[in-house]
């Protein structure tokens, strides 16, 4: 964005394949991004490229983040128990997921 106007898109070619991607927050000069395979990412764009390292991998079915601080808070959606081998169970208590985030 310059002056309210948009720039040019600029197609970015990630450091690895990613797994149903979600939930891209900015934070400092990074971004944040869930994967919906259970992971929180750290990107980095330099020019067309987008280097992804894996902050924390192992998340119950992650659908987004929210940083407070320097600590990640990753909701979990359960879409497994809606469109998914749980449909129709009940999914029990939702929770919110704490991550220390890098610097």
């Amino acid at each position: 964005m310059k002056d309210g106007k948009a720039g040019a898109v600029t197609e970015l070619k990630p450091s690895r394949p990613l797994d149903h991607a979600d939930a891209l927050r900015a934070h400092g000069s990074s971004l944040l991004l869930i994967e919906g395979n259970g992971k929180l990412d750290k990107v980095t764009v330099k020019g067309d490229q987008a280097e992804i390292d894996t902050i924390k991998d192992g998340l119950a079915e992650p659908v987004s983040v929210t940083a407070v601080g320097g600590t990640g808070w990753i909701a979990e959606g359960k879409l497994s128990y809606i469109i998914g081998d749980n449909k129709g169970k009940d999914p029990g208590p939702f929770t919110l997921t704490p991550v220390a985030l890098p610097k």
